[in-house]
């Protein structure tokens, strides 16, 4: 089954900062809350963007940051740089990462989607 994602990209420099934010705005077969977010205890404006799930990940995580969780998904991002050359390294990285998803998914929703049948029997 093919997934698709729309996702948006805005760079930036703010306050001397390259800065990308990101925003799914759209989603086929696979959740739009696909960017993982380490939790701060001082609240979700303090919360860490840790990367892009992979398909394990989209399932091990959830999407609410409250009730004992440390790490959530969310379908936006703010990522901060050091410095312009890693800024600019980083838009590739995440073209690649989210094929990378996609490309998993469609291995493994088509190793698993169809019909089969079973024929058991035990040794007498």
């Amino acid at each position: 089954m093919a997934a698709t994602l729309t996702v948006g990209r805005t760079f930036s420099i703010v306050e001397s900062v390259p800065t990308t934010v990101l925003s799914v705005t759209g989603s086929t077969s696979i959740p739009v809350e696909i960017f993982l977010h380490k939790v701060d205890d001082r609240g979700e404006v303090h919360d860490s963007y840790l990367g892009i799930s992979t398909l394990d990940q989209l399932n091990t995580y959830g999407t609410i940051r409250t009730g004992g969780a440390t790490i959530y998904r969310k379908s936006s991002a703010t990522v901060t740089y050091k410095n312009l050359v890693a800024a600019v390294a980083d838009k590739d990285v995440q073209v690649t990462t989210l094929d990378n998803l996609l490309d998993e998914y469609a291995l493994y929703s088509a190793s698993f989607i169809g019909t089969d049948t079973l024929e058991l029997s035990s040794d007498d």
